[in-house]
């Protein structure tokens, strides 16, 4: 029963993420708005550190959804379980995205949403982008994060060292990204920077880094109080 349960989750996290896809390749209109600022948020919206964190959910729960298929027909066909490397790729994505880019999209988004959401995002994005699909990419992706650990109790356990590696990595690789926009294109993809001196954007970027960091160590202990607290009952 909970080899169902967990499939029937994966499979609603995905067909959620699938549908946004699908409305915003085939439905989205954007000669909806004449504002400038929607139009270069759409134009350059691959730039967007909230995409980014969106595709790596729909990979993470691809794999999810695989994995859960490999072990049901496992079960049926009575063969011995092993890891496979769907897991390990998986267990990886999880702990060093998942959760520390989950818990910062949504925190920071709502934050500045509800503080000045002309900041992050602008009134004339609702006539384009429905309410349904801003939660999907802004909301959604932190709940089916949280409800994700009820079934990653099978994950290994990877060092923080090399969870820290590949996070400044893909920091390095972002912040490339950011500061390319920006020299290119002449102003910042997120608004909010046009209100910082150059020392305050260095470090609002910096903590950016570490918060993602102490999350990503946060979740790593979550994920062992899961497990410890599973073998007990067990």
């Amino acid at each position: 029963m909970a080899y169902e349960v967990k499939l029937i989750f994966h499979c609603l996290a995905l067909t959620t993420y699938l549908v946004a896809i699908i409305w915003q390749l085939n439905f989205m209109n954007a000669s909806l708005t004449h504002s400038v600022e929607v139009m270069a948020m759409i134009n350059f919206k691959e730039r967007y550190f909230t995409g980014w964190n969106f595709i790596v959910h729909v990979i993470y729960f691809s794999l999810a959804l695989s994995e859960d298929i490999q072990e049901i027909a496992t079960q049926k066909t009575r063969t011995k379980k092993t890891r496979s490397s769907i897991t390990y790729l998986k267990a990886y994505i999880f702990t060093m995205f998942i959760v520390p880019f989950s818990v910062f999209v949504t925190s920071m988004f709502w934050g500045l949403y509800h503080y000045n959401r002309e900041l992050v995002y602008p009134t004339a994005m609702d006539e384009v982008f429905p309410s349904w699909f801003n939660h999907i990419i802004h909301t959604c992706i932190f709940i089916f994060m949280v409800l994700e650990f009820n079934f990653i109790g099978h994950h290994p356990e990877f060092s923080f060292r090399s969870i820290f590696l590949g996070m400044t990595v893909t920091f390095i690789v972002y912040y490339t990204v950011f500061f390319y926009h920006y020299s290119t294109v002449g102003y910042f993809l997120y608004p909010v920077f046009h209100l910082f001196s150059w020392s305050e954007i260095i470090g609002f970027l910096a903590a950016i880094y570490f918060f993602s960091l102490f999350m990503s160590r946060f979740g790593i202990t979550v994920q062992n109080f899961i497990k410890t607290a599973k073998c007990k009952t067990k």
